[in-house]
């Protein structure tokens, strides 16, 4: 063995302490968020091999400055996790309008298609459905996988190509 495996094995034995004498303060801080026992051990899993990832960012030198730091990774490991479901949940938009069904309602619907047809962008127009049903900028940005000022600037632009 070199110097260099040695101080692998200490850091090993190190992240297995910290994460051992937390290990209470981890499930219990995963049991928030999650709704089953299996998704508890799940966002466990993951926080586990978030703090490993990152460990050599951690100067902690106390308990507490251990728990504060791990409780900021725990933190971005949940709304990671919360993104990706709320992902899951959604269903890709069709392209149909067809929740209009009196006759006031088909004259809006082609209307609405006859300004759509102006614009170029697929993607644009999928964000003026959604828009449309209700979603905010931000559920949209978590949707289509793009940042709310992209989201923003894209709506500004349709609007404006469907006034012209």
């Amino acid at each position: 063995m070199n110097a260099h495996d040695d101080i692998d094995d200490l850091v090993k034995l190190e992240f297995r302490d910290m994460v051992a004498s937390h290990h209470c303060g981890i499930y219990n801080f995963c049991r928030l968020f999650a709704d089953t026992p299996d998704e508890v051990n799940e966002l466990v899993h993951e926080v586990v091999v978030a703090l490993d990832r990152r460990f050599s960012s951690c100067h902690a030198t106390t308990k507490r400055q251990q728990w504060h730091w791990m409780l900021r990774v725990m933190r971005s490991v949940v709304v990671d996790n919360w993104r990706r479901r709320l992902l899951r949940r959604t269903v890709p938009l069709s392209a149909d309008l067809s929740v209009y069904d009196d006759d006031a309602g088909r004259n809006d619907r082609e209307t609405l298609d006859e300004l759509m047809s102006y614009l170029d962008n697929d993607q644009d127009r999928e964000i003026l459905h959604l828009l449309i049903q209700g979603y905010r900028y931000s559920e949209i940005s978590i949707e289509m996988r793009i940042s709310e000022a992209a989201v923003r600037q894209r709506v500004s632009r349709a609007v404006k190509k469907m006034k012209t």
